[in-house]
């Protein structure tokens, strides 16, 4: 998250075509974990390249948003990035529980929210004001360092 938030959530400011349409993005990759993870259709694999997607999907998005962050001008526009950059994380908690619950877990409580126990039928904002850390925690530890 950038530093002009202080560690806070913020509210999504003015919408661009742009970010609905990332929005519109979240919400098929939803789609598309939900049917992995189907009885009709379950496939670990593509649920895992889903959720892989997902993350690719978000930091070609931020990469995206990143030169509107400094600029004053665009700082409603800025802001609304980071509130759907943020969004992205809450989704990838949710679809993440049922195949890697502990780190889902974390990713969740990193946003300032409670671990997932529900599947999302829609992508949400992490709401504003929450307390948002996703510097410190560790989400994996490297295998070398898990077999000493």
């Amino acid at each position: 998250m950038r530093d002009g938030y202080r560690g806070v959530a913020p509210d999504a400011g003015v919408w661009t075509p742009e970010h609905t349409a990332f929005l519109r993005q979240l919400g098929t990759r939803l789609a598309a974990v939900t049917s992995s993870l189907s009885a009709d259709g379950f496939s670990l694999n593509r649920a895992a390249e889903e959720l892989d997607g997902l993350v690719t999907d978000a930091r070609r998005f931020a990469e995206r948003e990143r030169s509107a962050a400094g600029l004053d001008p665009w700082r409603d526009e800025a802001r609304t990035a980071v509130a759907l950059e943020l969004a992205a994380a809450r989704l990838l908690a949710a679809c993440a529980m049922p195949v890697m619950p502990r780190f889902a877990g974390r990713l969740a409580a990193a946003l300032g929210q409670p671990t997932p126990v529900r599947w999302p039928h829609r992508v949400d904002l992490v709401p504003p004001g929450a307390r948002v850390d996703l510097a410190r925690p560790t989400f994996f530890v490297p295998q070398e360092v898990a077999g000493e």
